[in-house]
């Protein structure tokens, strides 16, 4: 990229700062030059709506001219949410910016692009998994006990029913469920799933996995985690 032109470099999942084909509903993190404001600005919710707004500081991104939802805009990098609606084998993505530039790229589609949200945010390490005993974080120093329940945070898990709607947030009331077929595995041992759909609280493409610890997995600090959505794997 030329200095100070403005332009992508990469598009990634926004939870495992991997590139894939995108997917209806994915968090997605953009970065480039001059993609957005001269200093960061995050999104905040209209409270009246219950949803995030389609522009944000002069940056406008629509999928197929469908409005995308935005949580972070800042020069190099741009947050937004896929739109539910997108569907063939690709899309064309257009980012208007501050100063008015607009431009294109084309991105293939997938049915899903499963990935989970990390502890730190870096897309790799442990997960940001809750206890759902007391909900409070796991981690070495607060394991789950075997045979009890956790909470995983993902993206990228596609289409929804009924279908997502974006922007919004996801209320305890109404939750959409995956449409896909969720499998998980904690210490190599298949897991229950007792629920595959959105988040209480938390924007649409956010989604909340409720999973039983396998009574025979063997306990230790760092046991792996794996996840498929419609047969398509996120990273460990």
């Amino acid at each position: 990229l030329l200095p100070d032109v403005p332009g992508v470099a990469s598009i990634v999942n926004a939870a495992s700062f991997q590139s894939s084909p995108v997917a209806p509903g994915e968090l997605i993190t953009i970065f480039g030059n001059n993609v957005g404001p001269g200093a960061g600005v995050a999104a905040t919710l209209d409270k009246n709506l219950g949803q995030f707004p389609f522009q944000l500081a002069g940056v406008q991104i629509a999928f197929d001219g469908k409005p995308a939802p935005l949580l972070y805009a800042g020069p190099g990098q741009v947050n937004t949410v896929v739109p539910f609606g997108i569907s063939g084998n690709s899309t064309v993505m257009s980012l208007t910016t501050p100063g008015g530039g607009s431009f294109s790229v084309t991105l293939p589609v997938t049915a899903a692009a499963p990935a989970f949200f990390t502890r730190y945010g870096n897309g790799s390490g442990s997960g940001a998994i809750l206890n759902n005993a007391d909900f409070s974080q796991n981690s070495p120093s607060n394991p789950s006990l075997r045979g009890s329940y956790v909470a995983i945070f993902i993206t990228g898990a596609g289409a929804t029913n009924p279908a997502g709607t974006d922007g919004q947030i996801a209320q305890a009331n109404s939750l959409p469920l995956v449409a896909q077929t969720v499998k998980v595995t904690i210490g190599g041992l298949d897991a229950p799933v007792v629920y595959q759909g959105g988040a209480p609280g938390l924007i649409a493409g956010v989604t909340q996995l409720n999973v039983q610890v396998p009574d025979a997995v063997e306990p230790g600090s760092w046991v792996p985690v794996t996840l498929t959505v419609g047969g398509i794997p996120s990273q460990n």
